[in-house]
């Protein structure tokens, strides 16, 4: 008999995918854009405020998320005209949720960030980077009305300026970096 009810007990547990649309049907409202970058005058949503709303979240069903870097390159990114340089990290980040009930584990995910700075924090940023995307788009998260795709002077500019007139943008790859008036020779990078 205690058999039988470890069997039903079983059934009555709720999968990864279930406990994770659990979750994401509680997170219904966009999340604050408490972080500001003053230099380009924008508030986000930080990867702090984030985590404090899915953590507890993910602890009431037992779910740990596993996360390891997979690889790591940190390069100059540019120097200055003063002669500082700064350093970006490009990482990639698996992240896999672990069951602590019933031991099942999610297929693996990965996802890349970039953090760039002038002192030590380059892999750091990259690391709130990876994961603040990572729980953004597995949770299906609003941070309001932002679409990383919008930039509204730019298209109000290019409104103004008249269709016709608008510059084509074309990216190519460049062996050199201008910032603040000096050249800097990249293709090491």
């Amino acid at each position: 008999m205690s058999t039988a009810k470890a069997t039903t007990a079983s059934k009555d547990k709720k999968n990864i995918p279930q406990k994770l649309a659990e979750i994401m049907g509680m997170l219904d409202k966009p999340l604050p854009k408490t972080g500001v970058n003053k230099q380009q005058k924008y508030a986000f949503v930080t990867e702090s405020d984030i985590s404090a709303a899915i953590r507890p979240l993910l602890a009431e069903r037992s779910l740990w998320l596993w996360s390891t870097e997979v690889s790591q390159e940190t390069f100059v990114l540019y120097t200055t005209s003063n002669g500082n340089e700064m350093w970006a990290t490009r990482l990639t980040m698996e992240f896999q949720f672990y069951d602590g009930e019933t031991g099942e584990v999610s297929p693996m995910q990965r996802y890349s960030g970039v953090g760039a700075d002038m002192g030590d924090k380059g892999l750091p940023k990259a690391q709130s980077m990876c994961l603040k995307y990572f729980l953004l788009k597995t949770f299906m998260l609003s941070t309001g009305k932002d679409d990383a795709e919008a930039d509204e002077r730019v298209d109000k500019e290019a409104a103004a300026a008249g269709a016709k007139k608008v510059a084509k943008v074309t990216r190519k790859a460049s062996k050199t970096a201008k910032k603040g008036g000096k050249t800097t020779d990249i293709s090491a990078a």
